[in-house]
């Protein structure tokens, strides 16, 4: 979804999608570089406590949240804005997601296997999985 315009009939049917298995979500979106960061924590924090996760839960996405932020702005540069985060919950599997939605391309080096920053390190022991395509970033929650 970045950018492309989706048809009421693939809108129903994502909501079909989600409502069968059970999958919540919840968006933040960063609208200027000087963007509330306590109330996207707080958000993101709620959500978790919304579908009773536990505290490991709502630790890993809070973990996950900053270093994931933290390497995107590592080049010395802040967070872009309409930079989208989107924190998904499946009940069925009771799997986190994280999507992080840029507007530009998403450097695969910052996140490859060769780099080695204390950030990439805490991202990778709270991930299961880690991939980029294009300017989406989708992260599963240990």
């Amino acid at each position: 979804m970045s950018g492309s315009k989706t048809s009421p009939a693939d809108l129903q049917r994502e909501r079909t999608r989600q409502f069968i298995q059970q999958i919540h979500e919840t968006v933040f979106n960063i609208e200027s570089k000087h963007f509330d960061w306590f109330a996207m924590m707080s958000q993101l924090e709620q959500f978790c406590q919304q579908y009773n996760l536990s505290h490991q839960q709502i630790t890993s996405v809070l973990h996950v949240v900053d270093e994931s932020l933290s390497i995107l702005g590592s080049d010395g540069s802040s967070i872009q804005p309409s930079t989208r985060l989107t924190l998904s919950y499946t009940e069925k599997d009771d799997m986190l997601q994280l999507i992080v939605t840029c507007p530009e391309a998403v450097n695969k080096d910052m996140f490859g296997e060769h780099s080695d920053g204390l950030a990439l390190t805490i991202l990778r022991n709270f991930c299961r999985d880690i991939s980029i395509n294009g300017n989406t970033i989708r992260m599963v929650i240990k």
